[in-house]
């Protein structure tokens, strides 16, 4: 099994190797964009996954080779550990149900002004009895959400998630994401 480091360094030769570069002149071009002490041996030591690459260099690496850094890191799933495919299904998910509170959020933040415009316009008596029909229906909906009294987890909440846990509000930010979308066509 490869290590990061490893899958890392063999990215960086083949985006080189691309460009036609030798590692002395991609050392060279590391050093003018910044990275102290880089030479053709450093380059073919991390290439080899032989050194770790810290963060500053990792980014230089990529605006040499003018690709985005995550670019570097191979994440099809043959490449990837259980462990860091836990990782980043853990930290996606996370970020999924942060957007979807958000948007939650801002949609339960407008169902008092929803309530408020569907009882004006029963109030108006301007519709006919199929309108005030549906304008019931849709006053019963927002009714019932606003009495089930709605609460979005907090920020600490998310992060303090255990795995199954996560699991299971991955399953309900799809099914609620799918209807939020669907409500959206």
């Amino acid at each position: 099994m490869t290590t990061a480091d490893e899958r890392f360094g063999r990215e960086v030769q083949r985006r080189r190797e691309q460009k036609g570069w030798s590692m002395t002149r991609f050392a060279s071009l590391l050093t003018e964009a910044g990275v102290d002490n880089f030479h053709s041996t450093t380059v073919g030591r991390i290439e080899r996954g032989e050194r770790p690459v810290r963060l500053s260099e990792a980014v230089a690496v990529a605006q040499v080779l003018d690709v985005p850094l995550e670019s570097l890191i191979p994440t099809d799933a043959q490449t990837l550990t259980d462990a860091e495919r836990a990782v980043r299904l853990y930290s996606e998910t996370k970020r999924a149900i942060r957007v979807l509170a958000r948007l939650l959020a801002d949609r339960l933040a407008g169902l008092p002004a929803v309530r408020e415009d569907l009882v004006e316009v029963l109030e108006s008596g301007d519709l006919d009895e199929a309108g005030i029909k549906q304008a019931r229906k849709w006053l019963g909906i927002v009714d019932m959400n606003l009495a089930e009294g709605w609460r979005l987890p907090t920020e600490q909440e998310v992060r303090d998630m255990t795995p199954v846990q996560m699991g299971r509000a991955r399953a309900s930010v799809l099914w609620m994401g799918d209807d939020l979308w669907q409500a959206e066509a």
